[in-house]
C-alpha cells in the first residue's frame, strides 16, 4: 500500500471556508482520477495553532505506479488550483509513504 500523504497550515481565519474546499473539491478531484481507492482527513494535534492550523490529508494507492500516475499527470492542476485559492494563507508539503508491514 501507498500513502500520498499532503501536510497543509491554514490560516486560522479560513479554517472553515479551506474545509469546505478540501471536501468538496480537493478531495474529489483527486479520488475522481481513479488512482486512490480511500483517504482520510485528519488534523495534527499537540501542535501550537496560534499561526494556523494544520491538516493532513491521506491518499491510499495500491501500487506505486499509480500513485506516480497521479503525481505525473494530475497533481500540478489539482494542487495549483489549491494554491491559488488560498495563496498566501497556507503551507503544504507533500510526502510518498510505502506500507512496510
Amino acid at each position: 500500500m501507498i500513502l500520498y500523504n499532503v501536510t497543509i497550515k491554514i490560516d486560522n481565519d479560513i479554517e472553515n471556508e479551506w474545509l469546505d474546499w478540501v471536501k468538496d473539491n480537493y478531495i474529489q478531484r483527486t479520488l475522481n482520477t481513479g488512482l486512490f481507492y480511500d483517504y482520510k482527513l485528519l488534523r495534527l494535534l499537540n501542535v501550537n495553532d496560534d499561526d494556523g492550523i494544520t491538516y493532513a490529508v491521506q491518499f491510499f494507492a495500491k501500487s506505486l505506479s499509480l500513485a506516480e500516475n497521479f503525481l505525473n499527470n494530475h497533481a500540478q492542476e489539482i494542487t495549483n488550483e489549491h494554491r491559488l485559492k488560498f495563496q498566501n494563507r497556507h503551507v503544504a508539503f507533500m510526502t510518498l509513504l510505502e506500507s512496510v508491514d
